[in-house]
């Protein structure tokens, strides 16, 4: 529905037994912040989408938080009112216009999150610009990028001029991995599916890459802010085969696992051949170098995290994640409160209960450093105790939760104590 009737909400459910609620109101972001607004660039005409109707393209160098709401006025008088949430820095979307429309006026406003106006464009756009630059052929493109750079598959690479690009995977450490990426664009008016292929990488002697390459296609998810990020990495799955919308690009990652292989510098080709029609395949080189280095079994410098497993992300499963987190390193601190309890009896003895701590030393397992959290000993004791007691009671503590440790074999090495926070 295009029109909104004040006072109806619209409630969406979806497969994932997600429920969200949409109220009628003036367009805002999740959140608050915002990149302090910058001058805003408006650019009309037929660019890299290729669209029939004219497309508009908003620059964004600060990459703030932008309301963008415009008004497309055909000859006829009939007024298309349009609007949109951005962060992009650049962005390129088609205008609602059908592609038999003539002359219209163009009136685009862009408002930061307190409704400051800092980009507006008025424009009259004449039909018969349509045709411009869209009188070569259809053409396809591949371009080599960044594994983690920002991608839009709006904007799409005409390479016909640059020569054959390169997809280049540089100090890759011997049985580690690494990733390249490039992208494929279409001009054309239906989506195309390619296959994707590349030869063995070899070096200049001719000797083969021994270790693996999969090919990933970076997925759109929805994002918490309302916009597209895109973070998934499907493998291709048999046979390679991906599918690029009408007018549109797909980035592809490839995954370089250098287990087996060995140091040198290899190269090769990936192709991407059209599956149907009489198209020619485009194609891009592939570098790798393996540099003669191997990363130690055991890391100098750990990530450290507290124990809180399980959780509302991890509620069961306990014991796999915290094996996983071993097995990569990670040095798991106990999680505050597991420390032993201490109470001074009627006799004035110091009673310590270890039930907390011998749960957790078998939640976390071996190799990890301790870092016990507390600013002085947990001990319960008098209300009113004289001060020098008291430290002789914790003295006591330290000197018994010290000797516990050693019975497992941990030396004063393997532990330590995080007094402030």
């Amino acid at each position: 529905a295009n029109q909104v009737v004040d006072g109806t909400d619209i409630l969406v459910v979806t497969a994932a037994n997600c429920a969200y609620r949409f109220t009628p109101g003036a367009p805002s972001f999740v959140y608050d912040y915002s990149e302090p607004s910058g001058p805003v660039r408006f650019e009309i005409g037929s660019t890299s989408l290729g669209e029939q109707s004219p497309t508009l393209r908003i620059i964004n160098p600060s990459g703030a938080s932008l309301v963008i709401q415009g008004t497309v006025t055909e000859a006829k008088g009939v007024p298309t009112k349009f609007g949109f949430l951005t962060s992009r820095t650049e962005l390129e979307k088609p205008l609602p216009l059908p592609p038999d429309s003539a002359s219209s006026d163009i009136e685009i406003v862009a408002r930061d999150l307190n409704g400051s106006v800092i980009g507006e464009l008025y424009q009259f756009w004449n039909g018969v610009e349509k045709s411009k630059g869209n009188e070569s052929e259809p053409s396809l493109s591949i371009a080599a990028t960044d594994p983690y750079s920002d991608f839009n598959d709006s904007l799409l690479f005409d390479l016909s001029d640059e020569g054959t690009p390169t997809i280049s995977i540089k100090n890759l450490y011997i049985d580690e991995f690494d990733q390249g990426a490039f992208i494929l664009s279409s001009q054309l008016d239906d989506p195309i599916d390619f296959r994707i292929e590349w030869d063995t990488p070899k070096d200049l002697e001719g000797d083969p890459f021994e270790g693996k390459i999969m090919a990933r296609r970076v997925v759109a998810t929805g994002a918490v802010n309302g916009e597209l990020a895109y973070d998934a990495l499907p493998p291709l799955g048999p046979g390679n085969i991906v599918t690029v919308p009408a007018r549109r690009a797909v980035k592809i990652w490839l995954n370089v696992d250098a287990h087996g292989g060995s140091p040198g510098k290899y190269r090769s080709t990936v192709r991407a051949f059209p599956v149907l029609g009489n198209l020619d395949p485009i194609s891009a080189s592939l570098e790798i170098e393996v540099v003669d280095l191997k990363m130690p079994k055991e890391f100098p410098l750990s990530l450290c995290v507290w124990d809180y497993v399980p959780n509302r992300w991890f509620p069961s499963n306990t014991d796999a994640v915290m094996k996983d987190m071993r097995d990569h390193g990670v040095n798991v601190f106990p999680r505050p409160g597991c420390e032993p309890k201490g109470e001074v009896d009627q006799q004035g003895r110091l009673q310590m209960d270890w039930s907390p701590l011998e749960t957790e030393l078998k939640r976390i397992g071996e190799g990890s450093v301790l870092l016990f959290h507390f600013h002085e000993p947990p001990i319960k004791h008098p209300e009113t105790i004289d001060p020098e007691v008291k430290t002789r009671y914790q003295e006591q503590y330290l000197t018994a939760l010290r000797d516990y440790l050693a019975d497992r074999g941990r030396s004063y090495d393997s532990y330590a104590f995080y007094p402030i926070d």
